[in-house]
């Protein structure tokens, strides 16, 4: 081939030099670019969480939050002036929820605190400010699938054999019965309620035992008891 169809290498290399500078130009561009990018959104994103919307961590979200109170739907006990409701220290209530024993309800914080160390094996209990327990929630298998009303009666049998006296039954018709039953009395000058719901093959269960003379409180105690308790 003649030297007339080859391509002079001075200017070759002239060529290879200039698209080496335009390389550099554009990485520098880059290099001053990418940091002014992400000031940038560093900035947008300081103002964006600080008017317009809540942020949070970049880190990944984990939920450590333990077995502890959590909100039900709560049926008010207050009473009402002008439309307002009225709370008093007694019915200021505290809301808990157990994943144990699938279980949630309410109450009065100024007279029973809550002992859930035991929850493991199916029982969650509220004690008085002396710290005797006064009421057991309890969840377990049952020890017999007959009808409700069959088992109702056998207890309240079994209860009156040992010295209490039942003063309250429940549901009173016999159209009412289903899954649950109520015994409600006194025994040595103390009241007690049981409530039990038959779930499955599970009994889920509260007891309430009072001193007597702690009758109007306790009330109020059964009444929150049985307009939050829930169970799954």
């Amino acid at each position: 081939m003649s030297e007339e169809g080859k391509e002079p290498n001075h200017n070759w290399a002239v060529r290879v030099k200039d698209r080496s500078k335009e390389i550099a130009v554009a990485l520098g561009a880059i290099t001053i670019l990418v940091p002014t990018v992400g000031a940038l959104y560093g900035e947008v994103k300081e103002q964006l969480c600080l008017h317009v919307v809540e942020c949070t961590p970049d880190e990944p979200l984990v939920n450590t939050k333990p077995e502890q109170q959590q909100p039900v739907s709560p049926t008010s006990n207050a009473g009402t002036a002008g439309g307002s409701e009225i709370e008093s220290p007694q019915q200021k209530l505290q809301y808990y929820t157990s994943d144990v024993l699938r279980i949630s309800f309410a109450f009065p914080e100024a007279i029973l605190t809550l002992h859930n160390v035991d929850r493991f094996e199916g029982v969650i209990s509220l004690l008085d400010s002396s710290a005797n327990t006064r009421v057991v929630f309890r969840r377990k298998a049952a020890e017999s699938l007959d009808d409700m009303a069959v088992q109702q009666d056998r207890e309240a049998e079994a209860l009156a054999q040992s010295g209490h006296v039942i003063t309250y039954k429940a549901p009173e018709k016999a159209k009412n019965r289903s899954n649950w039953y109520v015994l409600s009395g006194l025994k040595d000058g103390n009241g007690f309620y049981y409530r039990r719901t038959l779930v499955g093959k599970e009994m889920v269960s509260y007891e309430v035992r009072y001193p007597k003379s702690q009758q109007p409180t306790y009330t109020h105690v059964i009444n929150t008891l049985h307009d939050t308790f829930q169970y799954n």
